[in-house]
């Protein structure tokens, strides 16, 4: 009964996931730059580890999973002979088709892929989507060439989610940032994002999706984004996968990935700490670093 409850709910997730960005995908990539600052900063962060990792194999073949629109394939290009990209939305990779040599409609769960054929496997921005990242990782696992890398960047911090999260912040620090971002407000990018959102719900309109139903979706498929994941049990899930020199970096939207954070983002930590009079965070005795709003991974199959 529970096998079938897992598989039932694991299916729920995956189908949540293609509905919901056949229907983003026509606005995917500049909502995400707009909104959530996936622009130019964090395209060098990827477009680096990519040459990092493909300097560190045979620059054969990657693999992108959830794949999207194209993000880390095109950071890829002239790196690796082979790009090969795979989501589960359609329209998604109706965008990635000049991005990758081979673009392919599946579930990432179980990809369609031989064993040992893979030199790197990236997945930006996708593992809080999984019901269960441990079928992924072991797939992975399977894929990848002995010395290979998996590279996994984007995913909500679970010790930091209650931190950065706008609507779980403390009124004073609601207050504070109404006048920190007084400038913004009165600004052309804040029009043009207040624009594009009109455009979106208007397309939601002739697309007959409501916005109940569009929310729903949404929180299904962002499957662990509200909760975040923690870091360390994503290690330990690689560790029992085979994984090995398994690297976490904790970060803010950056150019690089570093073993630490700027002295500015710490302040800012601090900062956000304070105005939430909250001081669980610092109780914990933890590094910092550890708080800031996302992590990346790096592991290596021996």
């Amino acid at each position: 009964m529970q096998d079938i409850e897992f598989k039932d709910r694991l299916n729920a997730i995956t189908k949540s996931n293609a509905d919901f960005y056949n229907i983003e995908a026509e606005f995917y990539d500049a909502k995400n730059e707009m909104f959530f600052g996936e622009g130019a900063r964090s395209y060098s962060r990827v477009k680096n580890m990519i040459e990092n990792l493909a300097n560190k194999t045979n620059k054969d073949f990657i693999l992108d999973i959830g794949c999207g629109s194209g993000y880390v394939l095109k950071a890829a290009k002239n790196k690796f002979k082979r790009l090969m990209g795979i989501d589960i939305s359609i329209n998604m990779l109706k965008q990635a088709l000049s991005h990758g040599d081979s673009i392919l409609c599946g579930d990432i769960n179980y990809l369609s892929v031989k064993k040992d054929a893979v030199d790197v496997v990236s997945a930006f921005s996708v593992i809080h989507h999984l019901y269960s990242p441990t079928l992924l990782f072991n797939e992975i696992y399977r894929v990848l060439k002995p010395n290979g890398y998996f590279y996994a960047d984007n995913d909500p911090n679970l010790l930091a989610i209650n931190l950065h999260n706008l609507n779980k912040q403390s009124p004073l620090y609601r207050f504070c940032m109404g006048f920190y971002y007084l400038p913004v407000r009165i600004s052309k990018n804040f029009r043009d994002r207040k624009n594009s959102l009109k455009v979106f719900y208007e397309y939601l309109i002739r697309s007959n999706v409501s916005q109940e139903k569009y929310n729903k979706l949404s929180t299904q498929a962002e499957h662990h984004l509200d909760s975040g994941l923690d870091a360390d049990i994503v290690r330990q899930q690689l560790l029992n996968a085979g994984f090995v020199d398994i690297q976490i970096y904790y970060h803010f939207c950056g150019n690089r990935l570093n073993d630490s954070i700027s002295v500015f983002e710490k302040i800012k930590i601090l900062t956000k700490i304070l105005l939430k009079w909250d001081f669980s965070c610092l109780s914990q005795k933890k590094p910092l670093k550890k708080f800031a709003p996302f992590f990346a991974i790096v592991a290596r199959k021996p």
